[in-house]
């Protein structure tokens, strides 16, 4: 399966420049001709950033440099401490770089465990001492962010937002995802659901309910798992009918929301009798945001959780809780969830989840808009497959893959990405960004592609460097590394190829998916410029 994401760390956004009062349209080829060649402009790029992303570049920071390489280069400044910048490219692409003004508190997630016996300690956040619950609390309001040099331990600081500008599309900000309540039946899937449904096919929905389920061919003979079609009461032989992608979802989210509404409307698939009977995969999707969150889940149910096979390798340093998972309730466990809460960019904000039908005066409804999340996007894997020293951190810039679910295990129907397949967080060192990259045990294989960015480029003479740690855990799958644009380049593209093809992963009775047991990625990169 070949998968090439709109937007990857940093977020690559596609933005249409339109026609100016001081550009004349015009038609036919001309017109064509036009679009293909001319360069987004600066005046365009700054104005539609801040309509469309709310996106405040701050004051120009001296003149415009050109380079044989760079149309332009114009550096910005927000503050006295963040610089932006917008560069313009010979082939019409231009990139935006841009650094938020507040953020959440960073803490030590090496001891952010959130069970009840440890949720009140005290650990390092911010540039001193907090209670995890306290913390964690804050981190989900962006009321109370505060600028980098409170939120950040000496010598850290946010990486920033990478911004991709080309023609055709406008990416604007969208809404959640509604009436995530029928995804369940309007109904809470309690441990008891997945037993009853062994006499019951009918018995409720699975616990994790697949927004963007995939069919796939079985035993010579295509399964019908609900995957979801543009125009869904049609056949699929119907002229213009097909089954959506994700590029094609994440587009319709910001440019025809009735239709998204339509492709995604709950009719059934799939359903509890259908998991129980084969596994179901699903059209791989992807967030970009800022991390709020990051922690140990305080219990979990054993049933559902899986440990990990023997020798496995967990990171730089242990987990500091290995105990085994047990039967029921897992805690201080290495089988326990792994939590990420994501902040999503404007333009992946559909991925939130707010039923329209709550109980007045209650939080029944509110999904990722409870006070637990405050528009945060829940996304989780068992923390064996996040080695320690990869895990994303509280302010990190991310993106992340996985599966796209209705968690209906919980009253308010709220959205998750749920298990993660991968992930890149990144954050600034000193001058360099440095971003950890994870491949996980969760990705059913094939290709797939991530970009890692650096800090806004710091000169139109400055170079792009890049280098790896030498630990870098690789296996069942190959790394092809490219620095891009091949003009003058200003990311870093990663190509992860897995030695099998793309297979669907066992799902069990809750929906549950069971891991590949040997295929991951685990490396860190650093990404800096250099005059010399």
């Amino acid at each position: 399966m070949r998968r090439r994401p709109l937007w990857l760390i940093g977020c690559a956004i596609s933005v249409t420049l339109g026609g100016s009062a001081q550009q004349p349209r015009r038609t036919g080829r001309d017109a064509a001709d036009e679009t293909s060649s001319a360069a987004p402009r600066l005046g365009d790029i700054v104005q539609l950033l801040q309509a469309n992303q709310g996106i405040v570049l701050g004051a120009p920071a001296g003149s415009a440099e050109s380079t044989s390489s760079l149309l332009y280069l114009q550096r910005f400044q927000s503050s006295e401490a963040m610089v932006n910048s917008v560069e313009g490219h010979a082939d019409g692409t231009a990139y935006a770089s841009y650094t938020t003004p507040l953020g959440p508190d960073w803490y030590d997630v090496a001891r952010a465990d959130d069970a009840e016996d440890t949720r009140e300690r005290v650990i390092p956040a911010g540039r001193g001492m907090r209670r995890f619950s306290d913390v964690r609390a804050a981190n989900v309001n962006d009321a109370r962010w505060l600028p980098p040099d409170r939120a950040f331990p000496p010598g850290r600081g946010p990486a920033p937002r990478w911004v991709t500008i080309h023609l055709p599309l406008t990416p604007r900000a969208t809404i959640p995802l509604v009436r995530s309540g029928d995804y369940c039946s309007r109904d809470i899937v309690s441990v008891l659901d997945p037993l009853l449904g062994l006499f019951d096919p009918n018995a409720g929905p699975p616990e994790w309910t697949t927004i963007l389920p995939r069919n796939w061919s079985l035993a010579g003979r295509e399964t019908n798992n609900g995957q979801r079609k543009y125009h869904p009461d049609l056949p699929l032989v119907w002229p213009g009918n097909h089954h959506v992608i994700w590029d094609e979802v994440v587009r319709l989210a910001q440019t025809d929301t009735a239709r998204l509404r339509t492709v995604l409307k709950w009719r059934g698939r799939p359903s509890h009798s259908d998991v129980m009977d084969r596994p179901i995969p699903w059209i791989s999707s992807a967030v970009a945001g800022v991390v709020t969150n990051s922690f140990l889940s305080g219990a979990d149910y054993a049933g559902d959780h899986a440990e990990p096979p023997n020798d496995y390798w967990l990171g730089a340093t242990p987990p500091p809780h290995s105990e085994p998972c047990g039967l029921f309730n897992a805690e201080h466990s290495l089988c326990n969830d792994w939590i990420v809460y994501v902040r999503p960019d404007p333009d992946y904000r559909f991925m939130l989840a707010q039923d329209n039908e709550r109980e007045a005066g209650t939080e029944k409804g509110l999904g990722n808009f409870t006070v637990e999340l405050r528009g945060s996007l829940e996304t989780e894997i068992e923390q064996w497959l996040l080695p320690v020293g990869y895990r994303p951190e509280p302010g990190d810039r991310i993106f992340m893959t996985g599966r796209w679910v209705v968690d209906c295990g919980h009253d308010d129907w709220h959205a998750e990405l749920h298990p993660i397949e991968s992930i890149v967080s990144a954050h600034l060192q000193q001058s360099a960004v440095v971003a950890s990259v994870v491949v996980t045990g969760d990705w059913p294989g094939g290709k797939l592609e991530l970009d890692v960015w650096p800090p806004a480029r710091s000169s139109g003479a400055a170079t792009l460097h890049w280098g790896h740690n030498r630990r870098t855990i690789a296996e069942r799958l190959s790394v092809d590394e490219q620095a891009q644009p091949a003009d003058s380049p200003n990311h870093l593209h990663l190509t992860i190829t897995s030695s099998e093809p793309w297979q669907p992963l066992v799902t069990e009775d809750w929906n549950e998916v069971e891991p590949h047991p040997t295929r991951r990625l685990a490396a860190k990169y650093r990404l800096w410029w250099s005059t010399r």
